[in-house]
């Protein structure tokens, strides 16, 4: 080489997120390697690539009292009101969660970008009115749940749990209970000619039973 005379050539490099990391999440090093015609070589760290090809998981999910009636089993009254729901999404060492996807019975899916994050990832709430029962129903209502990262990795929608592996369904009630032929046990104090029993009005305490079921 000439005295004085700096020989530089520049070099680009291209690959992409699958060719480096096929699989899971987090960084990714790398080096630059350079040499020269007379063999001489330099080596320089480069740094890390964050390289994200991993959906985050749902954990737990959890109903909560909205602005629906509640009952202390668990179950909501179909009054017109709301159901809060609330479920957990992690994405471990990946970009972090973006949002959380819920879908209720047969309807659409409702999407919440807006979460709370915490120790074991980030939380997102959902307002689910009573309405996705069907009237005159009382039968326990679906729930699943996903997650999206904020590189667009989306996890497939799967039945929610309560994150020990218990499945978590909506419990409202759109259903009278059945009230049977209502049956007096009290002796009659008369009886007239068509059969009908009466009772006198001064007599003692008139007695009769019914049976509901709520089933």
């Amino acid at each position: 080489a000439n005295r004085g005379v700096t020989n530089m050539s520049t070099y680009n490099f291209s690959t992409t997120g699958a060719a480096i990391r096929p699989s899971g999440q987090g960084p990714v090093l790398f080096n630059f390697i350079a040499a020269d015609n007379a063999g001489n070589v330099s080596i320089i760290d480069g740094g890390q690539i964050l390289v994200d090809e991993q959906a985050p998981t749902v954990g737990a999910t959890a109903v909560g009292n909205g602005t629906a009636h509640a009952a202390s089993n668990g179950w909501f009254a179909q009054d017109g009101g709301t159901i809060l729901i609330t479920t957990l999404v992690n994405d471990g060492n990946g970009s972090r969660p973006a949002s959380a996807s819920l879908v209720v019975g047969g309807n659409a899916p409702v999407n919440s970008s807006s979460g709370t994050v915490v120790a074991a990832g980030t939380n997102y709430s959902f307002a689910v009115p009573t309405s996705v029962q069907m009237a005159g129903s009382e039968t326990p209502v679906a729930i699943a749940v996903s997650g999206t990262d904020v590189v667009g990795n989306a996890g497939a929608s799967s039945a929610a749990t309560d994150g020990s592996g218990n499945a978590v369904t909506l419990l409202i009630d759109g259903k009278a209970p059945l009230i049977m032929p209502v049956a007096f046990t009290t002796q009659a104090d008369g009886t007239d000619t068509a059969g009908v029993r009466w009772f006198s009005q001064v007599g003692g305490t008139l007695n009769f039973s019914a049976t509901i079921t709520d089933s």
